[in-house]
């Protein structure tokens, strides 16, 4: 637990001055990990962040410090569950507006301030799907509407978002079961 480790951390501390330094480390190393989280700070924690350092005495500095970590543990993950919904919402977009690009999850990312191996996970846990297997789900559905109205397997291809025909007809095959001229053949009589 959060306070439990704080505690360790600051145990051999007895001198106000001292502590005061240690927990600035302390709290700036936690902001700037939370910042690469996208969680947003309020007032309330910026407030106590401040009365913390005007203290003398080690108790007070413990107090106060304890709770800061209580409020930034219940804003984080009251936060966590409302920039969830944006994240997937600004990552959805963008893919569904690029999908037909040669898009990557580094672009992703760099839409949604995250670093590539955190969207990733991110995705994961949040869509139950990897974000390769959502571009491709995306390109599929598209895929199939371009079919619909009849466009040449060709286009559909580039349309899609895949510069080789091949590869195009592998995927398709792949997440269909079937070429996408046989699919068509099925599905548009």
């Amino acid at each position: 637990d959060a306070i439990g480790i704080f505690h360790s951390m600051i145990s051999f501390v007895s001198e106000p001055g001292k502590l005061k330094e240690l927990v600035i480390k302390i709290f700036d190393r936690l902001f700037e990990m939370l910042r690469n989280e996208t969680y947003i700070f309020n007032d309330s924690e910026k407030f106590h962040y401040q009365k913390i350092m005007s203290y003398d005495s080690c108790d007070q500095i413990v107090n106060d410090s304890i709770a800061v970590i209580d409020i930034v543990i219940k804003s984080f993950s009251d936060s966590e569950d409302d920039n969830v919904g944006q994240i997937l919402a600004i990552a959805q977009k963008y893919i569904e507006e690029n999908f037909a690009k040669d898009i990557s999850l580094a672009d992703v990312a760099a839409r949604t301030y995250l670093s590539p191996v955190y969207l990733s996970k991110f995705f994961k846990k949040h869509m139950n799907e990897n974000f390769s297997d959502y571009l491709v789900r995306v390109r599929m559905t598209h895929a199939v509407e371009f079919l619909r109205k009849n466009y040449k397997i060709e286009d559909v291809s580039r349309l899609s978002g895949y510069n080789s025909s091949n590869y195009f007809h592998r995927i398709f095959k792949g997440y269909y079961g079937l070429s996408p001229k046989d699919w068509a053949r099925k599905n548009l009589r």
